[in-house]
């Protein structure tokens, strides 16, 4: 089973130590009285760092990548932990699937949960959480909710979904990275990767290696370069699992897509070489840690959601933090 996290965190209420300004949302904080009116301090994730957040009713009323959840007695927004590994509901946001060992979601379709995920009944009595499809398995399918199955119909076997809809499937841009990127012969013996949206990166020199010489012959896979990595496309909506930040710095023809950039630590501003050193996923070719601002507009404090150019996501007109 599954069920809600019980009661715990960082937010406890209470008023700043000294004066000063109040802080803003998505800035750090220890409690509820250091931010500003209408903000609560709690913990972005189950032992994570406490930041100022906005109260909610559901989803929707979240920045990209958030969550709305239960958290030390009000519903306030922290950051998406679907798909962290957990052992007890105590250690999410929300609960853990106790069979596969990850972080869950309540969910009313596939936009509701990061890609890979679909919304799924789960428990008795059931209800919908967001449960991982885009995982390799094979018969035991432990990895896989009842009522799914393996699909073993493709080259690589992955779980799959009951559904009603198609509103019920992952929701992609136009996989949780897996390394090195798997190759094989597709039609006419082209060489073509096995990654969910076709899309692989090498996240630390942030360029698309080419692919390896593939023998049309092997019955197995042929891997890429060492630090050739899958990486899913995303969605706003419902982002991306956890350790990963939706960002469109990918292109699609005459559009960005969004991309599952892996999270750091750098906070925007500081300086970066790469996106893994930042909180989210995004360092500037000017060597700065940025965040993907296009849907909220929002930024932490000391820094502005300006225009960045170039194609628009999901049609909006790109914007970060700097």
């Amino acid at each position: 089973g599954e069920g809600g996290a019980g009661v715990g965190g960082a937010g406890q209420g209470g008023e700043p130590f000294g004066g000063g300004p109040k802080l803003g949302e998505l800035d750090p904080c220890s409690v509820d009285g250091d931010c500003e009116s209408g903000l609560l301090c709690r913990a972005d994730f189950r032992g994570g760092m406490p930041r100022c957040t906005r109260s909610c009713s559901g989803n929707a009323e979240c920045l990209g990548g958030r969550r709305c959840e239960l958290i030390d007695g009000a519903q306030v927004c922290v950051m998406g932990d679907v798909g962290r590994s957990c052992a007890a509901a105590s250690e999410c946001n929300f609960g853990c699937l106790l069979g596969q060992k990850y972080c869950t979601t309540r969910c009313t379709s596939g936009l509701d949960c990061p890609n890979g995920f679909a919304c799924q009944p789960v428990g008795n009595p059931p209800q919908n959480v967001c449960a991982r499809v885009a995982e390799p398995c094979d018969a035991s399918t432990s990895g896989c909710i009842a009522p799914v199955a393996c699909d073993t119909s493709m080259l690589v076997s992955s779980c799959t979904a009951a559904c009603s809809t198609a509103a019920d499937c992952p929701q992609r841009a136009a996989g949780r990275g897996s390394t090195p990127t798997q190759y094989a012969c597709g039609p006419g013996g082209a060489t073509v990767n096995l990654c969910n949206d076709g899309q692989h990166i090498d996240f630390e020199a942030f360029t698309i290696p080419p692919p390896p010489a593939v023998n049309c012959n092997s019955p197995t896979t042929t891997p890429g370069i060492a630090t050739d990595s899958c990486v899913d496309s995303c969605r706003y909506e419902g982002g991306c699992p956890w350790g990963f930040t939706c960002t469109a710095v990918g292109s699609l023809g005459a559009n960005r897509i969004g991309l599952c950039l892996v999270n750091g630590g750098g906070s925007v501003g500081a300086p970066c070489s790469s996106g893994l050193e930042c909180a989210y996923g995004y360092c500037t070719s000017a060597g700065k840690c940025s965040r993907d601002c296009t849907a909220d507009g929002l930024c932490p404090s000391g820094s502005s959601c300006v225009a960045a150019g170039g194609p628009p996501a999901q049609g909006l007109p790109f914007r970060r933090c700097q």
